[in-house]
């Protein structure tokens, strides 16, 4: 198997256990309460839109920093924003180096663990606004029933 699709297995198999699951929709979950106006749903595609587009982690934590920064946006409330950054960062930087501890016999460079670290990233978020959306239509059809 080429190295490349060893490596989006590994990722594969890290984001398909159950934690990583809960824990999107842990977050997903709090953003629907935390963001209630109209405005969230554009706030977490711009965050989906940073991360997709990024090259580098530290773009898609120095967005939530921004908005943190901003106040009044929806980050700094519950202390959405920094949980979420803890995560990103800290969390899903010792899931990469399991990953590369798995995948030893790569020879893994600096540069292809960032990138990992960005898949992880990719795919955490979009599974965040995932439940964000799910839980706002659902609240949206309990207040219409």
């Amino acid at each position: 198997m080429k190295n490349r699709m060893k490596i989006h297995k590994a990722i594969a198999v890290q984001t398909s256990k159950e934690e990583f699951y809960l824990k999107a929709e842990e977050l997903g979950t709090k953003a629907a309460k935390i963001f209630t106006e109209g405005k969230g749903k554009a706030q977490l595609n711009n965050l989906l839109n940073v991360v997709n587009s990024s090259t580098r982690v530290t773009d898609t934590i120095d967005y939530i920093k921004r908005q943190i920064g901003h106040g009044n946006r929806g980050f700094e409330k519950d202390d959405f924003g920094n949980e979420l950054i803890h995560f990103l960062y800290n969390e899903l930087k010792i899931v990469r180096n399991s990953i590369s501890s798995e995948l030893k016999d790569l020879n893994l460079d600096e540069y292809q663990l960032q990138q990992i670290h960005l898949l992880l990233c990719r795919q955490f978020i979009n599974s965040m606004v995932i439940h964000y959306n799910y839980r706002q239509q659902e609240g949206i059809n309990a207040i219409t029933v």
